[in-house]
């Protein structure tokens, strides 16, 4: 299923938003905070968030010379903690074998 909503226009973190989050989406814990619903999310976003720094000349220091900042990456990072924090629709992030053995 194609992405339908393209990560450029995906909003970064409001004040709302960031008012309502229990860290600072700029500079994330490393470990994840109390009441995190899925730690192993945090840890994988935490680690693209860690590595997709931006650069003096503005391109991410990973992906120089190819993507201004934010590049993709830091915007998959970024979403990724903010879903491993809330999930969003309140289901859980895995994969469930159902009775016809097809993966949901």
């Amino acid at each position: 299923m194609p992405w339908k909503t393209p990560l450029a226009s995906v909003p970064f973190h409001t004040e709302e938003t960031a008012m309502a989050l229990p860290y600072d989406p700029a500079d994330p814990p490393v470990d994840p905070p109390d009441g995190c619903l899925n730690r192993l999310m945090w840890q994988l976003a935490r680690r693209l968030h860690a590595d997709h720094q931006p650069g003096p000349d503005g391109y991410c220091l990973i992906c120089r010379p190819y993507q201004f900042y934010p590049c993709v990456g830091r915007q998959l990072a970024d979403i990724g903690l903010e879903a491993a924090y809330r999930q969003p629709d309140g289901a859980p992030w895995r994969m469930v074998a159902n009775r016809a053995r097809t993966w949901t």
